[in-house]
């Protein structure tokens, strides 16, 4: 069966795929939220809103942020494993880079 939050779930592990890629997914629901104080995939259709990417970019929801964490999130959220990053190091490197430009 599949085990997991959908809210958090990789579009992939929908169907009971599991890739390296599914791990960093969650962090950036994860970030999302933390960012915004709200997940970026609401349901209750999870599957079809995460493979169309139907989200408010964070740049919108928190202006002050000039929309910098735009590209990181557009990046750990992409529907297809393998335009996400390839590891939570990947991820780490992406952010602190983002971080690094504040």
């Amino acid at each position: 069966g599949i085990f997991g939050t959908l809210a958090y779930m990789a579009p992939e592990q929908h169907v009971g795929q599991e890739r390296r890629a599914s791990d960093t997914y969650a962090l950036g629901v994860s970030l999302y939220e933390m960012l915004t104080g709200v997940r970026p995939f609401l349901g209750p259709n999870f599957l079809a809103q995460k493979k169309s990417l139907d989200y408010v970019p964070v740049g919108q929801l928190i202006p002050a942020l000039g929309g910098r964490f735009d590209a990181l999130i557009e990046r750990v959220l992409a529907p297809e494993p393998e335009n996400r990053h390839r590891s939570v190091r990947d991820f780490l490197d992406d952010f602190e880079t983002v971080m690094a430009g504040a």
